[in-house]
């Protein structure tokens, strides 16, 4: 018998004990890989046997419904990956807390992951609300949408969290995060239209959004309700939230709730108390405020009822209700100047004019943090001339001039038929004072003289040849000799669009000439829809002629005219 033989026979053996354990076992014992699902239908179909198997709903998918039923009655700590896509719930049912119908409810530890806020989208339509999370697990939310929830039922209890519900199916000593979740539009007929928790823990907010929630009710809390429990708020924007009564509070820290906000912008709207105690019983709750503007018509903060504010500093209140006090670098009585609720990048929040006291307020040593709700970096110099400090709130202003980036993909072009190919972006500037983009151009020069001028056209993704003049060539620069030429059939704009922060465009071009020594200058230059102008200048330098590989990453600053 040949090792060969000998080793397929182990195989053989080993795969038939396997096979005898399953069977003994059955196919509902737990095994670390029951864990993950990857969900891959976006429609809402529950998993007809969750305790059994993989993932499969009942046509044989995965559904988000599916896999939270299936986590559900397992043990572990489940993962489950939601692509693009927007997930409509279907299947009506309140008051039912095993997934199979209305709400989404996790009972077991669990992260759900989505592709980002500005793509996975979870809607519930307005057949219950979104989630009901388990008070006595550790949860995760993040990279997606929670919108379209309403609290309905004949029960009060039933009423609260309209987006999301927390320790309520139990309450125990579950931790809850939050991280990168746009909460909207969802409508509440009791506490917490955005989110209501009790029994828990802790909750932590990050680099989320919660907005447009409407709560029609006499109850308390629009945004967000909580009885008990840690609570911590960083980078996060709350803003656009109504109830039908006037004077409802926006967010409720009640039963002794200990929260502390970082970093970020609170807005009321018509005369809305922005922070309150409306469940004195409970026990004095506290809040710790920093770096935060708060923005409201009515009280920022309602100390009647035993809510204890701690001040750390570096805040924006348009008011004087929080006992802010100015040695502490806080600035009172002090119009914020906030631009209107943007969306972009998969997030809202508001942005800051120029002229805003909130940029460059906090000393870089009290930034707290590297990056701000978007995930763009602090700090940044907000002002013309400013020093690079943060700014206070959940948005970090990037300047009010475009940030362009030529990448290169091979070594330095050194003969006619040479390949290179570039991926040029550009960051629309923030401030408010670009619309969507209109044109980008780019430039490229050996030895000063033009070899490549490139236009695209962000209506209708073109991209179009120039002369040295800056005519189209074939009308008026027929006899321009450019050193490079498009691959126009390969060539392809990566990101674009009014939601997109960032477009990159990829150029595939040709050599048809030597190049000069040197290295290659390239300029960019951008218009909007509204007009706004950037012009050209130079922000990078391709090779230096002498045998030296492209450099990697190049990145530039240019002024922004109008």
């Amino acid at each position: 018998m040949t090792p060969s033989m000998i080793a397929s026979l182990a195989r053989a053996g080993l795969l038939a004990a396997a096979l005898s354990a399953a069977t003994v076992l059955g196919p509902s014992v737990a095994r670390a890989f029951d864990t993950e699902a990857n969900v891959d239908d976006v429609r809402d179909l529950p998993d007809p046997s969750p305790n059994v198997g993989a993932c499969a709903s009942t046509a044989g998918t995965c559904t988000l419904r599916a896999a939270i039923m299936r986590a559900n009655k397992r043990t572990g700590q489940h993962v489950i990956r939601v692509p693009a896509g927007t997930y409509t719930l279907t299947r009506a049912g309140r008051e039912e807390d095993d997934a199979e119908t209305g709400d989404l409810d996790v009972r077991r530890d669990t992260t759900i992951t989505g592709a980002g806020a500005g793509v996975t989208i979870i809607d519930a339509a307005f057949i219950d609300r979104v989630f009901d999370l388990s008070g006595k697990r550790n949860i995760t939310i993040k990279d997606l949408t929670i919108r379209g929830g309403e609290a309905e039922s004949v029960g009060p209890e039933g009423r609260d969290g309209a987006g999301i519900r927390i320790g309520y199916i139990n309450g125990g000593d579950g931790n809850v995060k939050l991280i990168r979740v746009v909460i909207e539009d969802n409508f509440g007929n009791g506490s917490g239209a955005g989110i209501a928790m009790r029994f828990t823990r802790s909750l932590r907010i990050e680099r989320s959004a919660i907005v447009n929630n409407n709560l029609d009710s006499t109850a308390t809390g629009i945004a967000l309700a909580t009885f008990g429990g840690e609570v911590t708020i960083s980078d996060t924007t709350i803003s656009g939230n109504i109830a039908t009564r006037v004077d409802r509070p926006l967010i409720d820290i009640g039963g002794a709730t200990n929260a502390t906000i970082r970093r970020s912008t609170i807005v009321g709207q018509q005369s809305q108390r922005l922070i309150v105690n409306t469940f004195p019983g409970g026990g004095a709750s506290r809040v710790d405020i920093g770096a935060t503007l708060l923005q409201g018509v009515g009280t920022s903060c309602d100390r009647i009822n035993g809510l204890v504010v701690f001040d750390s500093g570096n805040n924006v209140e348009q008011g004087d209700t929080c006992g802010l006090l100015e040695q502490k670098a806080n600035l009172i009585h002090t119009p914020l100047q906030l631009g209107a609720l943007t969306r972009t990048g998969g997030t809202v929040f508001h942005s800051l004019p120029r002229t805003s006291p909130a940029i460059d307020h906090i000393p870089v040593a009290a930034c707290g943090t590297s990056t701000d709700q978007r995930g763009l970096p602090r700090p940044r110099a907000g002002r013309v001339k400013g020093d690079a400090s943060c700014d206070v709130g959940a948005i970090e202003v990037q300047g009010t001039r475009g940030e362009p980036g030529v990448t290169a993909t091979q070594s330095d072009v050194r003969r006619a038929g040479d390949p290179f190919d570039l991926a040029y972006s550009w960051r629309v500037p923030d401030g408010g004072s670009w619309q969507d983009l209109a044109t980008l151009d780019l430039k490229l020069r050996d030895a000063g003289r033009i070899v490549l001028w490139v236009r695209w056209f962000e209506d209708d993704d073109r991209f179009v040849e120039l002369s040295a003049t800056g005519e189209p060539i074939g009308a008026g620069g027929a006899s321009f000799k450019p050193g490079f030429v498009l691959d126009e059939e390969r060539a392809a704009a990566l990101a674009d669009g009014p939601d997109s922060p960032e477009v990159t465009l990829h150029l595939p071009l040709l050599a048809v000439r030597a190049r000069h020594g040197g290295g290659l200058t390239a300029e960019v230059s951008a218009t909007d829809d509204d007009g706004a102008t950037q012009p050209f200048s130079s922000i990078a330098l391709l090779g230096d002629g002498g045998g030296a590989t492209v450099v990697p990453r190049l990145d530039g600053r240019l002024p922004v005219s109008r």
